[in-house]
């Protein structure tokens, strides 16, 4: 009789093989980030550009900086993003409000989400990082808590909501709780898919979900997300990176406890 460990190894172990012999079914097909960006130019705003890769409510970092570092590039106008990292809180506190520092934004938690955003940022405000959801959203949750926040601005134009605590993207309030109007930015980031849609739909003109790199990306073995490599095989076709697994047959196994 096998242990339950080995027996969990072995059904796990069938199940990736399930959903990598699906996997052309499963593909979507994503704006990459430079075009979901520079598609976003030609909307009316704001937009909601959704970081499908660090999706927050997926168990993702929720520091990636793919999508702020593309729009602080680009000076691509007004834009929002909120990122975790408590490290350039505790800085922005040090600082004070009104003060001009370098930072090293995001990236923190792992590489898979993208380098550190290097940007000299002005500090704007500093909160407690609590705000409240009225309204039914997903989840049901109401009270939030995202720690201390710090929100500081690039010379790019990018407002970025830093906290020392991950939140997921559900409530606008998120904003305007701390007296922003997201109506002043043309690209504003949630780091979610589906769960975000509810609370930014009532003031987004339009939402495009972008293949961002992270642990929760849509095509997670592509050769601009870090997160295909590791102890899988990778194999190379036509210029695609994909994972492979020797394959293996499946035996029934009795679990015991």
């Amino acid at each position: 009789m096998r242990s339950a460990a080995a027996c969990w190894q072995q059904e796990a172990a069938e199940i990736g093989r399930t959903l990598w012999e699906m996997r052309a079914e499963l593909q979507v097909d994503l704006p990459s980030v430079a075009d979901a960006v520079e598609r976003a130019q030609r909307l009316p705003p704001p937009v909601c550009l959704l970081d499908v890769g660090d999706n927050v409510g997926g168990g993702s970092a929720g520091d990636g900086t793919a999508l702020a570092a593309e729009l602080h590039r680009r000076a691509a106008g007004p834009s929002f993003v909120c990122i975790y990292d408590p490290e350039s809180v505790a800085a922005a506190e040090a600082a004070g409000i009104g003060e001009t520092c370098l930072f090293r934004i995001g990236g923190k938690t792992d590489r898979l989400h993208g380098e550190p955003l290097a940007a000299d940022c002005r500090i704007l405000d500093l909160f407690d990082g609590h705000f409240y959801e009225p309204e039914i959203r997903h989840g049901g949750i109401q009270h939030y808590d995202q720690g201390r926040t710090a929100l500081v601005e690039t010379f790019g134009g990018v407002t970025i909501m830093l906290t020392s605590k991950r939140v997921v993207p559900f409530s606008i309030h998120q904003l305007t709780d701390f007296g922003i109007d997201p109506g002043v930015f043309r690209c504003i980031v949630a780091k979610g898919v589906n769960a975000p849609l509810a609370a930014y739909r009532e003031v987004c003109a339009s939402i495009i979900r972008v293949d961002t790199p992270g642990s929760t990306a849509a095509a997670p073995c592509t050769p601009s997300n870090p997160a295909c490599t590791g102890r899988r095989s990778v194999v190379r076709t036509s210029g695609t990176t994909v994972s492979r697994r020797p394959p293996q047959r499946r035996s029934r196994c009795v679990c015991r406890g």
